[in-house]
């Protein structure tokens, strides 16, 4: 027996019966998705749970085995959360984070300032959602303070990357930030809005479309202050009258992303060559950039790296603030061993 279709109609019809949003209880909050005139494109409805896990319920307009009304379904090409929004204001930056509740909060906060969007279900769902309206904009990403947010920017990185995106930057939290924070949850203590501010508006940028003049210098969209060269990792030196690129380190690179098969530990796959031209690859556990990063530091410069006076910071963040394109899953966990590279299996390119 074949499966009956299911047909969303987007936008609902004026005509369609109100939305049975209390069908299944009281939701927590009732998101609306709408589309850039602002037409009703269906529902999610969050209810949240005593102890503390969150159901997400979709509720869309549309036939299924024949019959046109409101089902507990979801739609088959997912819309941008906010998108009106968006759309009425082609000129502010976006700000991306992980969820609608985030979304909606984030918005009365900083709404001089962004427009604030989200896919549908957040984390959930990246790969589902229409990205096309981020094209020729200047993005921000703000995932959760968790292994979970950490995927979910490298998704909206490259989804936003596919469509065009102008510029996009990624919020880095500091150690200020307790595990498995987000924009939703209450400040941590000495962490003001001021703060918030100042992290989305210095967040790194992990892409742009460069445009470089004659003379090689970095363009003025272009605020990442590092290149890779064939010999060596670079950074922009800012200077009245112009600028210059100095080496902060023989060449790096950083060739994917790492996690275990579990979801977690995650790590930077990095890749570079000893004086005697001996090739070395290492997974360098995420956890040993945190502070000062020396440990990881100590570990590059004895395996072979050379890093040049007073640039260890730098070489860090380059690391830090770079995110590839390849997410690897590996059966090592990062933290284990350090004082060898670290042997891998791809089992999940994406």
């Amino acid at each position: 027996m074949n499966k009956p279709k299911w047909e969303p109609t987007i936008p609902v019809p004026q005509n369609a019966p109100d939305a049975p949003v209390n069908a299944l209880g009281t939701p927590t909050y009732i998101h609306r998705y709408e589309n850039e005139q602002g037409l009703l494109y269906g529902y999610v409805l969050r209810y949240e749970k005593v102890n503390d896990k969150k159901k997400f319920v979709h509720l869309s307009y549309g036939n299924l085995d024949g019959e046109l009304k409101w089902y507990f379904k979801g739609l088959i090409d997912r819309p941008l959360y906010n998108l009106k929004y968006l759309n009425e204001n082609p000129d502010k930056p976006v700000l991306i984070v992980e969820g609608e509740k985030k979304a909606d909060i984030a918005q009365k906060i900083l709404n001089n300032f962004y427009c604030v969007i989200t896919s549908m279900c957040g984390a959930k769902s990246a790969n589902k959602t229409i990205w096309q309206q981020l094209k020729d904009r200047d993005i921000t990403i703000c995932g959760d303070n968790d292994s979970e947010g950490q995927h979910y920017v490298h998704d909206v990185v490259k989804f936003a990357k596919a469509a065009g995106a102008k510029s996009i930057r990624v919020v880095q939290l500091t150690d200020n930030f307790p595990p498995k924070w987000d924009l939703a949850d209450s400040l941590p203590n000495g962490v003001t809005l001021k703060d918030i501010k100042r992290l989305l508006q210095e967040a790194q940028i992990v892409y742009a479309k460069e445009i470089l003049d004659s003379n090689d210098k970095i363009a003025k969209i272009v605020k990442h202050p590092f290149r890779l060269t064939s010999t060596h990792v670079q950074i922009y030196i800012e200077k009245s009258g112009g600028g210059y690129y100095e080496n902060i380190s023989t060449r790096l690179e950083v060739l994917a992303m790492s996690c275990s098969t579990f979801k977690n530990d995650w790590g930077y796959l990095v890749s570079w060559k000893d004086l005697k031209g001996c090739l070395h690859k290492w997974i360098l556990p995420a956890e040993m950039l945190f502070g000062d990063g020396r440990d990881a530091i100590k570990y590059l410069m004895s395996e072979g790296l050379i890093i040049f006076p007073n640039h260890e910071k730098n070489v860090k963040n380059y690391i830090h603030q770079t995110i590839p394109s390849k997410i690897i899953s590996t059966f090592t966990q990062t933290r284990l061993p350090r004082k060898s590279v670290l042997n891998f299996l791809p089992l999940n390119v994406k």
